[in-house]
């Protein structure tokens, strides 16, 4: 039996589903996975969905941020049943055996139940008296209601309160990361400004444009459920909502969102939209206000809130409080939305870059290939061994180079951890060294080296370090195209402990506006005898060490990389801090 996984809209994938096969479906970072998500709360190799009997059972691959179902950890292999929510780092999925055509038409939600009901209600009065309409336009502003003249002191210094309360939501909400936090500390506010029991906020589904609960909130616990929360605190928070659901009216959401109003009622008791709602009056509410969190012309969702103690009943300045409250925190959501469309726009355009900048080195490839396969045919043709002979090096030239560009792309793209053990960095750079000055030689470049003695062990990975280095003597040798020139290797300890290594030639260094973009993938100064990948690969092999590499270069004098690795007692100590957290 196929089932399929639906991530959430927020996710912006292209994908609008997952089809899950018989077999083992993985999902993370790495290419080699079934399911690839590009996200940096992944793991590389994040979760393995295995089917068995037409049974589907989730795996967690010790992954950085947890997998999780129905906002329960999953530590061990644990059966996914049909609409849970399946959570890897900041990724959601919802699971069903529906088909597309079936779970789609049914509009279903990509947001699962955290323990808020919408009830249909009996009656569809609009003009109870327990009930107050206000329009965002006929909303007093808070410095309006806050005037000497219009309320004694105690009010206005309740108003003073709640402006402060908006000017701090403003500098709070700038700071948030991401849009669960942004929320959750909105509500938290709020909770200081209104006597409310309960906050739920709904978001409209870009899929259907229906308000669906993304955030519930209980003042008396201090319980927080967020569709997207992944906090070790999650499965006491999953258990304790399943028995403090809360009930909130669907005509008053529709309502509040239809119309662009701010709702309140005074009395739910009174209210005659509620008389017939049994499931409300069991729950207790005895007041709510909703309002529609609106930016400019679009309703992003609505704010609710709803206390059940009768000595703490909302007011109209309450609800004008929250509905100045809903427009500060909508245009705080339109913001976040429009940075994470930035982003994501912003990644789409380095990937374009990237590939145009891929193309144009593998068809400069093809045509030095072409070129010469060219003129081996005409030598062929006119049976020319010799000419044959001539031009075969123009056409392996090309497959080398193309050769060496698909490991290079293969290594810019491996995310696989780096194994780092104590060596001996003289003795690894010395054999580099000396392999390399005969090719040096050749192209009248005098290789030098100066090591300090009695140089420690580092905990580096030999292999990428003679990579890294490797490729600063080739560029070195490159830059002096032809011309005698001198390139220098040195290793030195710092006073520090750490090790410090530098590649300087005096070659023609290079000019000030090409090294704001030295580290850029695919960007080489050598035009076509470049493939743009050999610095950034050296970064990554740097970074991956846990080093840091720097150039500076002066025109007509010459380049210097100098790297830094810290030293075997830092390395210890980090890795013991991260062990402790």
């Amino acid at each position: 039996m196929t089932a399929y996984l639906y991530p959430d809209s927020s996710m912006r994938l292209e994908n609008k589903f997952f089809a899950l096969g018989d077999g083992q479906t993985t999902i993370g970072r790495n290419p080699a996975n079934t399911i690839v998500i590009l996200l940096a709360s992944i793991s590389r190799f994040h979760a393995t969905i295995e089917c068995k009997n037409n049974n589907y059972f989730v795996k967690d691959n010790n992954s950085s941020n947890g997998t999780f179902i129905n906002s329960i950890k999953v530590r061990t292999l644990q059966l996914i049943k049909e609409g849970d929510e399946l959570t890897c780092g900041h990724a959601q999925f919802i699971f069903s055996f529906l088909p597309p055509e079936d779970y789609f038409s049914k509009g279903s939600s990509s947001f699962p139940s955290i323990g808020i009901t919408l009830i249909n209600d009996e009656s569809d009065d609009n003009n109870s008296h327990g009930m107050v309409i206000a329009t965002q336009a006929t909303v007093p502003s808070i410095q309006q209601t806050s005037t000497p003249d219009m309320l004694d002191a105690e009010q206005g210094r309740r108003a003073i309160r709640r402006l402060a309360i908006i000017y701090k939501l403003n500098t709070i909400v700038n700071n948030c990361k991401t849009q669960e936090e942004i929320l959750n500390k909105s509500i938290d506010l709020l909770f200081e400004a209104l006597p409310a029991d309960h906050a739920a906020i709904l978001l409209t589904d870009p899929h259907d444009n229906m308000p669906k609960p993304v955030l519930l909130r209980h003042r008396d616990e201090g319980i927080s459920v967020f569709t997207g929360g992944r906090d070790a605190t999650n499965q006491k928070m999953s258990m304790t909502v399943e028995q403090k659901n809360i009930t909130i009216s669907r005509t008053m959401v529709n309502q509040c969102i239809t119309q662009r109003v701010t709702i309140l009622s005074c009395d739910t008791r009174l209210d005659e939209r509620f008389k017939n709602s049994e499931s409300l009056i069991m729950s207790g509410v005895r007041a709510a206000i909703c309002v529609p969190l609106l930016h400019q012309t679009d309703v992003l969702g609505v704010l609710f809130i709803d206390t059940t103690n009768p000595a703490r009943l909302f007011q109209q300045d309450d609800a004008n409080f929250l509905s100045s409250f809903g427009l500060d925190l909508a245009l705080t959501l339109a913001n976040y939305n429009l940075n994470v469309q930035n982003l994501h726009q912003a990644r789409l355009a380095a990937i374009g870059t990237s590939f145009a900048g891929l193309s144009h080195n593998i068809k400069n490839i093809l045509q030095l290939a072409k070129g010469g396969m060219d003129l081996m045919e005409t030598a062929v043709a006119a049976d020319n061994l010799g000419q044959i002979k001539s031009f075969w090096p123009l056409v392996k030239k090309g497959v080398d180079r193309m050769t060496v560009l698909t490991q290079e792309i293969l290594a810019f793209s491996n995310q696989q951890v780096v194994e780092l053990q104590p060596i001996d960095v003289n003795a690894t750079l010395g054999e580099m060294v000396q392999s390399f000055s005969q090719t040096a030689s050749n192209n009248m470049v005098d290789l030098q080296h100066d090591f300090e003695e009695n140089l420690p062990p580092y905990n580096l990975n030999a292999e990428n370090l003679t990579k890294a280095i490797m490729n600063l003597l080739t560029n070195a040798m490159d830059a002096m195209s032809g011309l005698p020139g001198v390139i220098i290797v040195t290793t030195q300890k710092l006073d520090n402990g750490d090790l410090c290594i530098k590649v300087t030639d005096n070659g023609p260094g290079i000019p000030a506006e090409k090294l704001v973009r030295i580290w850029e993938p695919f960007y080489t100064t050598k035009g076509n005898k470049g493939t743009g990948l050999g610095l950034t690969m050296t970064h990554k092999y740097i970074q991956d060490m846990n080093g840091t590499i720097e150039l500076e270069s002066v025109l007509n004098q010459g380049t210097t990389f100098t790297i830094i690795f810290p030293a075997m007692n830092k390395m210890t100590n980090n890795a013991k801090d991260t062990t402790g957290e």
